[in-house]
């Protein structure tokens, strides 16, 4: 004679219970693999973010005024400014964009700066090395001279480590400013050291003459060429 109540499995759980198990297991799994993927969404995030945010290595102590000697002359009764850049660093794409939005803000200034920029070219390595997207992009800048650095040896007497580091040398031949011009690595946007340049050139006090750079180091050797993509 059948009981009013439902049937109950040999264990003592009813047939509903029993069917239901299996799909709490496996919504539990889901909300696990969620759990899983949301912590590794943020933890990547913040990885990147913390990458970016990081500076290149300290530099040395820039000269006090420019080398008389130096690779790149002197420019008497004009100021001179310089960019110090690694060939295959994604970070120095935002370096020299961001150093073509500075030259349009010397359209005031007399006499304009004579503008540099200096690729690194570690010993042993072919003229293949500088060539590509930056020295592209270089060209593509008007009054931009390009000069190559052998061994790096120029860049360590400048005191430069970091790939988009930026010196600005006085009419007179000293030493304004030696830093970057963006606020992260391969970020575009205002940054400290492009306004503390404009106004050492137009004769007004910097609020600083020393900023940190974001780049990679002028001694590493990136696997791959610069394609667009973040270094």
């Amino acid at each position: 004679m059948r009981s009013g109540n439902a049937l109950r499995s040999g264990n003592g759980l009813r047939s509903g219970d029993s069917a239901r198990e299996p799909r709490q297991r496996g919504n539990g799994r889901i909300f696990a693999l969620i759990a899983f993927w949301a912590v590794a969404v943020v933890g990547g995030e913040v990885f990147l973010w913390s990458y970016q945010l990081t500076p290149g290595a300290a530099a040395d102590a820039a000269p006090a005024t420019w080398p008389a000697d130096g690779s790149i002359p002197r420019h008497p009764g004009q100021p001179l400014l310089l960019m110090v850049a690694h060939p295959r660093c994604a970070c120095t794409r935002a370096s020299l964009n961001e150093m073509r939005r500075l030259i349009a803000r010397f359209e005031g200034l007399h006499p304009p700066p004579a503008l540099y920029l200096s690729v690194v070219a570690p010993a042993g390595t072919g003229a293949d090395w500088t060539d590509g997207p930056v020295l592209r992009n270089a060209a593509s800048i008007r009054g931009l001279h390009v000069v190559v650095d052998p061994g790096g040896r120029f860049a360590a007497r400048l005191g430069a480590t970091t790939s988009g580091h930026v010196l600005v040398y006085g009419a007179d031949g000293a030493l304004l400013f030696s830093g970057g011009i963006t606020s992260a690595r391969a970020h575009e946007g205002d940054s400290i050291g492009q306004n503390a340049i404009v106004q050492a050139l137009y004769q007004k006090d910097p609020s600083v003459r020393r900023t940190l750079v974001f780049g990679c180091g002028l001694e590493d050797q990136p696997t791959s060429r610069l394609q667009g993509g973040r270094s």
